[in-house]
């Protein structure tokens, strides 16, 4: 049987932000090398946090999922966010907009926002 290929979706408080058009989902687990003299003894227990950057379209009327993101960002509120699906699971991280910004282009008459989230490590299920 064929395997099925295709982006996740992304959802702010546990609702599909459909007018995504691509992210970038990254972990990093807060870990680095621990190195002795000429040899590396192992690797210390860091804090795990990741980072997403979401890209969409703006409609001229507004979204209500961007303007929730806009408000919790001028607020410092938290936002629950969740991931899904990636490879196979589903990943729920407590977040915050820490930019979020708008760029237009009269030519084709469009207007993108791009929304960067940053958190603590995502808990999985799936």
């Amino acid at each position: 049987m064929a395997e099925t290929f295709r982006s996740f979706s992304l959802y702010i408080r546990g609702k599909k932000m459909a007018e995504a058009q691509g992210h970038a989902f990254d972990v990093e687990t807060g870990s680095e090398l621990q190195i002795g003299d000429g040899v590396v003894l192992g690797v210390s227990a860091g804090v795990p946090t990741c980072q997403i950057v979401s890209k969409g379209i703006v409609p001229f009327g507004g979204s209500t999922t961007m303007r929730v993101i806009e408000d919790a960002a001028d607020n410092h509120e938290s936002i629950q966010v969740g991931v899904g699906v990636v490879n196979g699971r589903i990943k729920k991280i407590e977040m915050w907009c820490t930019k979020y910004s708008y760029n237009g282009d009269t030519v084709k008459g469009t207007c993108m926002g791009d929304f960067t989230f940053a958190g603590g490590k995502p808990k999985s299920s799936g």
